[in-house]
């Protein structure tokens, strides 16, 4: 589709976006054509770049939840292109994330994909479920500790995994969050492990989050003194 290709573009897609494109082209993603639905897919992540077009895209979550959550091994291309959308809506803009901590289905969705092994868009999950984590409302109450340390196991996908410690950094900023890390089974020996992975990105950051977690066990320990 033209509109994808020109859309790559920020100033156009911006424009694009302005002269009411995305209403223009989403009754096409309920066509019988699946090509056509795969470029209009496309086109929409293009769109999804742009800061105000995650606004205007961010009005129709229900139909992204509904494509995402297709069981059809068919839609699995315009499947792996709206959760790269999604991820762009929450990554980039704050007022979407809030929005999406507050709809319990999208987030126990996101939760259950990255756990899904067998789906190219899982990194497309994590790195949302990282946005969502910056908000200290959802990042201090989250229970998901155990989701967290099976995807920092994935140490073959670099970029999902250092999404994931960013992910983790965002929650040990919280002392409950440091206590659930530590009684994680396998916690801490994935990120020790990883602090000595190939990549000097995941090193790093795993580096920076083992010390996160072990400023609270030095002060507990200068506690019991």
């Amino acid at each position: 589709m033209v509109l994808g290709v020109v859309s790559q573009d920020d100033a156009i897609r911006g424009h694009l976006g302005d002269v009411g494109v995305i209403d223009l082209v989403l009754p096409f993603l309920a066509v019988h054509d699946l090509v056509m639905v795969e470029q209009t897919s496309w086109t929409l992540l293009q769109l999804s770049w742009n800061r105000d077009n995650q606004t205007r895209l961010s009005l129709h979550g229900s139909t992204w939840f509904s494509i995402c959550s297709k069981p059809d091994p068919a839609w699995r291309l315009v499947q792996q292109y709206i959760f790269q959308l999604v991820g762009n809506l929450v990554f980039y803009h704050p007022e979407n994330r809030l929005d999406m901590i507050a709809d319990s289905n999208w987030v126990n969705f996101l939760l259950e994909t990255c756990q899904n092994h067998q789906v190219s868009w899982r990194a497309d999950a994590v790195r949302a479920m990282c946005a969502l984590s910056y908000e200290n409302s959802f990042a201090a109450v989250s229970h998901h500790m155990p989701i967290l340390v099976d995807v920092l196991g994935a140490s073959d996908a670099t970029e999902m995994v250092l999404n994931a410690l960013q992910w983790l950094k965002n929650l040990l900023v919280h002392d409950v969050q440091k206590s659930r890390f530590v009684h994680c089974p396998q916690a801490t020996e994935t990120l020790v492990a990883l602090c000595g992975a190939e990549s000097p990105q995941i090193r790093e950051r795993a580096k920076e989050a083992l010390d996160l977690v072990a400023d609270v066990r030095v002060r507990s320990t200068a506690w019991k003194l």
